[in-house]
C-alpha cells in the first residue's frame, strides 16, 4: 500500500529545524547508519514555555503509532490502538510510553522513581514495536538518580527511547550528554508568535501584539497570559513591585517581598515561585536596558513605559543589576533560602 503523505501536525511554534529532523528520523530505515536514524536517548533542552515536552509526547506517538510502522503514515495516524490510547492525553494508560516528573513539592527526581522508570523500560513491547519514556524537567534528577540513569544509557536495550527535557542542560553531567542527541529549542520569532495568536488564538491584533511581546519569544507563555486573567494579573503585579523599589525604603520593600512570597507558601513551591519572580525580574531590567539605548518601542512590559521613564539609572548600574539577578538564580539553584535571595536583592537595588 502507497504510504498516505500529509503535514504532520507539530504541537508547537517554530523551532522547524528539529521538527525536521525528527520527522526525518522517524521515517529513515530502520537499518539506516546515520545520524537521522532513531537514536537511543533524547535530549530536548531550551527555555521553559516552548514546547519541548509537547514536541517530545508527539514524537514518542510518532515512534508508537502502528500505522507509521506499518508503513502507511508518515507521522501519528491518529486513529490506530496506540493513537487512541494517547488521544486525549491517557498517558498512565499506555503500556509501552511512560512519563517521569518530580513528585509535588518534592525538590528532586528521586532514585526510587528512576528505578520504577527503568524497570518499565526495559519489560517487553507490549506493541511490538518501541519503549518510550520521557523524563520531564530533567534537571530535577537527583545525583543517586543521574547515576542509576546513568547505568542504563551504558548498557542501552534496543527500541527503548529515551528522551530528557530540560530548561538547564548545563545541570546535566557530560557523562549523559556525550550518550545522547541534544537538541536546543530557540525562543521562537515575536512574528511567528503574532501570527499564531492572531490566526489560530483569534486573538485581535492588539493582543497578539500585547502577548507576542510580553512572552519574549516563549509561545505557551503568550498563550498562558492570553488566557488566564489571574495569571497575566499576577506577572504585571510582580513587575509592578519591582519598579516600585526605585521610590521605596528598605522596609516597604520588604514588606514587598512578604507579598511576593506569602507565609503559606513553603518547600519547592516557594523556589519555584521565587524562581519565576526573577525571570520576570529580568525581563523588566531588559526593558530598562532598551529605554535606556532608545529601543522602548520594542520593550516587553510595554504598559510600564512611563514607570521605567522615571527611573534614574546608568547602563553600567543596570548592568550591575541584571548580573545580580543573574546571581540570584544561581542562589535558587543552590538552594539558598529563596526569601534571603529576594530580599538581598531589594535591599542592593538602589
Amino acid at each position: 500500500m502507497k504510504k498516505e503523505r500529509f503535514k504532520p501536525d507539530w504541537p508547537i511554534i517554530g523551532n522547524i529545524p528539529i521538527t525536521d529532523f525528527l520527522e526525518k528520523s522517524v521515517n529513515q530505515p530502520a537499518d539506516k547508519q546515520d545520524n537521522q536514524r532513531i537514536q537511543g536517548t533524547y535530549i530536548f533542552a531550551g527555555p521553559e514555555y516552548l514546547g519541548k515536552f509537547n514536541a517530545a509526547v508527539y514524537f514518542a506517538k510518532s515512534l508508537l503509532c502502528q500505522n507509521v510502522h506499518s508503513g502507511e503514515k508518515d507521522f501519528p495516524c491518529g486513529a490506530c490502538a496506540s493513537c487512541n490510547i494517547l488521544r486525549n492525553g491517557q498517558i498512565d494508560g499506555h503500556g509501552d510510553f511512560f512519563v517521569l516528573s518530580r513528585e509535588e513539592d518534592k525538590k528532586n527526581i528521586s532514585i526510587e522513581q528512576v528505578r520504577d522508570f527503568i524497570t518499565k523500560l526495559n519489560m517487553s513491547s507490549f506493541g511490538g514495536f518501541y519503549k518510550v519514556g520521557i523524563i520531564n524537567i530533567a534537571e530535577k534528577l537527583s545525583e543517586k538518580a543521574l547515576n542509576a540513569l546513568l547505568k542504563t544509557l551504558e548498557e542501552p536495550k534496543k527500541n527503548t527511547i529515551l528522551i530528557l527535557v530540560t530548561h538547564d542542560i548545563d545541570s546535566l553531567p557530560k557523562t549523559i550528554l556525550s550518550r545522547s542527541q541534544i537538541l536546543n529549542f530557540k525562543l521562537v520569532k515575536q512574528a511567528d508568535i503574532y501570527d499564531y495568536l492572531f490566526h489560530k488564538c483569534h486573538a485581535t491584533r492588539d493582543d497578539a501584539k500585547k502577548f507576542s511581546r510580553i512572552c519574549i519569544g516563549r509561545p505557551r507563555l503568550a498563550v498562558k497570559l492570553m488566557e488566564d486573567a489571574d495569571a497575566l494579573s499576577a506577572h504585571e503585579k510582580k513587575v509592578d513591585i519591582f519598579f516600585n523599589f526605585f521610590h521605596q525604603d528598605i522596609n516597604n520593600r520588604m514588606l514587598a517581598i512578604s507579598e511576593l512570597l506569602p507565609n503559606k507558601t513553603v518547600g519547592q513551591n516557594l523556589a519555584s515561585l521565587a524562581f519565576d519572580i526573577l525571570q520576570v525580574w529580568n525581563g523588566a531590567i531588559r526593558d530598562m536596558l532598551l529605554f535606556d539605548c532608545g529601543c522602548g518601542s520594542i520593550t516587553q512590559n510595554e504598559v510600564f513605559l512611563s514607570r521605567i521613564q522615571t527611573i534614574n539609572l546608568s547602563s553600567k548600574r543596570i548592568l550591575k543589576l541584571n548580573q545580580s539577578i543573574k546571581d540570584g538564580l544561581e542562589a535558587l539553584s543552590a538552594n539558598v533560602n529563596p526569601r534571603l535571595v529576594l530580599e538581598n536583592i531589594a535591599i542592593n537595588i538602589i
